[in-house]
Formats: structure tokens, C-alpha cells, sequence
């Protein structure tokens, strides 16, 4: 029946809007798992999860020539991150209730992050927070350091408990990058993730300010 179901949305609506659908289920499932009032037991499982769901959306947007741009931009409590083939450089009003939006020709993704206000709220240092949501809240990275040069940010992260694939690591920054970006966009404003280095013992994430 799920399988009729799905080809007959699929017809009604078409791939687009079916997957936001499939998509923004997910990413809401997620959001409900990190909130502080449903903290996770098995956190370092939640983690995993994750990672491997942007992994298959990251999968879905390069099959598309979607994610070389990244903006992590708040809306009232939630994080949104839009992702782009061309350098985000306006964010129109509409694309904060779409999925996709075409500006100048270019298609324009917005995805939400599972990271919230409620993770952050007793924080105003991001580095503070991400430290204590990645070694404390999901015990996926022994400690964190964070140097702040004006607008940039350049982030260590040491031992970090679980790998992303090159192409999340490219698009959102991996998951230590869409952690850290949703934290910096709650706290400090508009962010975006343009660097990335891996190593077994450490992860170095470059980010830039972006509000105007």
C-alpha cells in the first residue's frame, strides 16, 4: 500500500516536491531526538544517523550540481542552510518556505538543521557550545578550539569520532562543519563553511561571517 501510496504522490507532485516531503520528515525526526527534553541515551548512534542523512542528501543534490555554495542563516528558532552551485550572495523571502528557488537561473536548496535555539540556549560563546554539544551532548569529539581573526573562524576539532564523505565534507563541511555553522548562525548570524582539512587525529573547519 506505502509503495502505491508513494508512485501516486510521486505522479501528483513529481521528484521534487516528494523528496522535500522525505527530506523535511527526516530532518524533523532528527530535531525532536536533540532537544534537550528527549536527550539521547545512545547519542554517538544519533550522530551516525545524521551523518549518514546528509550524506544521502548531499548524494541527491551533487547528482543535481546543487551544493558547491553553503549559507547557514537563522529563522526565528530553527537554522536554515541553503546550498547553491553559484555563490549565495542574496537570499530571496520566498526561499524561506521552499525547498528549491531559482535565483538568477540558479537553483537554490534550503535544508533545515536537526541543530536548534534549544541546544544553544544557555550559551554565548559558540565555541563554548560546540564544544559542549560534540563532547558532552553527542561524545563524538574530545575537545574543541576555536580562533576568531574579525569574520573569520577557524575551528580544531579533535578526535573526531565519526568520518563524512568528501562530498558532505564539500558541500556542508561534514558533520562537525554542519554542527559548528548552525551553532555560529544562532549565536553570531549569517555563516558559511568554505574550508575544510581532515586528518585522523583532528578536524580544521574554516568558516566566514556573512551578515552585512
Amino acid at each position: 500500500m506505502s509503495i502505491i501510496l508513494g508512485l501516486f504522490t510521486y505522479f501528483l507532485l513529481g521528484l521534487i516536491p516528494l523528496t522535500a516531503l522525505w527530506i523535511g520528515l527526516l530532518i524533523t525526526g532528527l530535531s525532536i531526538l536533540l532537544t534537550p527534553s528527549h536527550a539521547p541515551k545512545r547519542s554517538r548512534e544519533i550522530s551516525n544517523l545524521m551523518n549518514k542523512l546528509f550524506i544521502n542528501i548531499t548524494l541527491f543534490l551533487e547528482a543535481l550540481r546543487i551544493s558547491s555554495y553553503n549559507l547557514f542563516k537563522t529563522h526565528n528558532d530553527e537554522v536554515f542552510i541553503y546550498l547553491s552551485r553559484e555563490e549565495i550572495r542574496e537570499i530571496p523571502k520566498e526561499a524561506e518556505k521552499q525547498f528549491i528557488t531559482y535565483v538568477y537561473g540558479a537553483p537554490l536548496i534550503r535544508l533545515v538543521s536537526p541543530i536548534n535555539r534549544d541546544l544553544v540556549k544557555d550559551f554565548t560563546e559558540p565555541c563554548v557550545a560546540i564544544d559542549h554539544i560534540l563532547t558532552e551532548y553527542l561524545d563524538i569529539a574530545d575537545r574543541v578550539e576555536c580562533y576568531d581573526e574579525e569574520d573569520k573562524i577557524m575551528l580544531k576539532i579533535f578526535r573526531p569520532l565519526i568520518s563524512s564523505s568528501f562530498k558532505l565534507e564539500r558541500s556542508l563541511g561534514g558533520l562537525y562543519g554542519l554542527i559548528a555553522g548552525s551553532v555560529y548562525a544562532l549565536l553570531r548570524g549569517d555563516v558559511e563553511i568554505s574550508y575544510v582539512e581532515t586528518s585522523t587525529d583532528f578536524i580544521l573547519i574554516g568558516m566566514r561571517i556573512k551578515n552585512d
